[in-house]
């Protein structure tokens, strides 16, 4: 039998008969299957647990035997959490006299894993009572996260009287992560308690969206003073998104309030997109209102992207009931940007329909990079039906720049339509390397076909 999924369960089998009986034997088993063994990490974890549960001691003994690696570190894993369900003193002392490396954090974070769900406040005292360092950290991390699944309130309690050390911030990053979704504001503070370099910007996102869909208010005015940068503007954006939602009208007041600048346009920008998807008229009424300037253009784009993506024929409407000018056309590229993400032929009628110039080669450039990405066959059958002139020129380049990566084949019969020689033979030598690793025959075929000077010709691969 070949050593795939087939072998493999007929392994597992086999250890699940023997190790009833002998985990000895089914450990032995095991090591006979040479090279495979990285495959089979459940079947070691079949054998261990059973061990474990009846004789700890001997089956950590035989972990040791293990070749170093993520299958010891389960072994050791295993043997700790069952040790320590039966004799918590014994599981403790053997992990803690292991030597030093990649087991022992493990083995003993499963132990006080299994502890602190009983008595949390004894294993962290324990923790706090071995040496500093890795293991250290990693023990209190365990422990807090088992505390704060169990008593949020008291797990924070006791974070907060830990030393300001490392470990301390490691615990308060992790808190976060485990409290963001069911206890916002707890996590709030979490979050910061770390210094601001190690705030981690997918946790502080999800505490300001958790937290915003029950006071998205509070969520805002705990986000606006984050450290600009990333982290302060995904948060309070993220709140925007979700208020403009629920309550639109107080997301704006709440927004104007802001500061003049990038962060208050991106906020009613935010919001704006995600008023758009509820009422789109509504938002369409207020921003004629606003006064001309920069603060209402960002929220016109955005609006008009949040309106596409529920409504793109709508939004397609809108836009060129605009007045003529750059915002019309920006408003416009927005609109059949976000349209060709979701539909990019219905969005090719609606580009077709622009007069030669300048939108409608950033119109064409913008559908092609998509739309040869997501369906390049659809692509390129849309571009073979573009008359000739500039913007099908535009066209051909944005197609061939995604197209030869993801059909090579497809891009390749284009490559003659390009008009300038030196462009041609540029497009010719990038697709080329694609080409020929994926279909050499067909590379054979093509190259054969290019029409390019002899001198050129040479320069690209046989």
């Amino acid at each position: 039998m070949p050593p795939d999924w087939q072998r493999n369960s007929a392994v597992l089998d086999v250890v699940k008969v023997l190790v009833e009986k002998d985990p000895e034997a089914a450990f032995a088993f095991l090591n006979l299957i040479k090279g495979e063994r990285h495959r089979l990490p459940y079947a070691y974890s079949v054998v261990f647990d059973s061990w474990a549960t009846n004789d700890p001691v001997v089956a950590a003994a035989k972990a040791g035997e293990i070749p170093s690696g993520e299958l010891r570190k389960a072994a050791y894993a295993s043997i700790a959490r069952h040790w320590a369900k039966q004799d918590l003193p014994a599981a403790l002392a053997w992990a803690s006299a292991m030597p030093g490396g990649r087991d022992q954090p493990s083995a003993l974070g499963t132990v006080m894993d299994v502890w602190a769900t009983t008595d949390p406040q004894s294993a962290s005292a324990a923790a706090l009572a071995l040496p500093t360092g890795s293991v250290r950290a990693a023990a209190i991390s365990t422990i807090a996260t088992r505390w704060a699944m169990n008593d949020a309130t008291a797990a924070l309690d006791w974070v907060r009287q830990l030393p300001d050390d490392p470990a301390r911030q490691v615990v308060f990053r992790t808190l976060a992560k485990v409290l963001a979704e069911e206890n916002p504001i707890a996590a709030a503070e979490c979050v910061m308690a770390t210094p601001a370099d190690r705030k981690d910007n997918h946790v502080v996102d999800q505490i300001a969206r958790a937290w915003a869909e029950t006071d998205p208010l509070a969520a805002a005015k705990w986000a606006q003073p984050l450290p600009v940068g990333l982290v302060g503007i995904t948060a309070l954006n993220s709140v925007a998104g979700i208020w403009g939602r629920s309550d639109p009208q107080a997301a704006v007041a709440f927004g104007l309030t802001l500061p003049a600048g990038n962060s208050q346009n991106d906020f009613l920008k935010s919001v704006a997109n995600s008023w758009a998807g509820k009422d789109p008229k509504a938002v369409a009424n207020w921003l004629a209102q606003l006064p001309e300037g920069e603060s209402r253009r960002n929220i016109l784009y955005g609006f008009a992207q949040g309106w596409a993506h529920t409504s793109p024929k709508e939004a397609a409407n809108y836009a060129a009931s605009l007045p003529p000018g750059k915002e019309q056309d920006r408003v416009t590229l927005r609109v059949l940007s976000t349209w060709s993400c979701m539909d990019p032929a219905a969005a090719a009628e609606w580009g077709v329909q622009f007069p030669e110039g300048e939108l409608r080669e950033n119109a064409m450039r913008s559908l092609m990079f998509t739309w040869s990405d997501k369906g390049p066959a659809g692509a390129a059958k849309f571009l073979s039906g573009l008359p000739p002139g500039q913007s099908r020129d535009v066209a051909l380049q944005a197609f061939l720049g995604t197209a030869r990566s993801v059909a090579p084949e497809l891009a390749a019969p284009f490559v003659n339509q390009i008009g300038n020689e030196h462009q041609r033979f540029e497009q010719a030598q990038q697709l080329a390397r694609m080409y020929q690793h994926i279909d050499p025959d067909g590379y054979a075929k093509w190259r054969a076909t290019l029409n390019l000077p002899a001198e050129k010709l040479k320069l690209l691969p046989k």
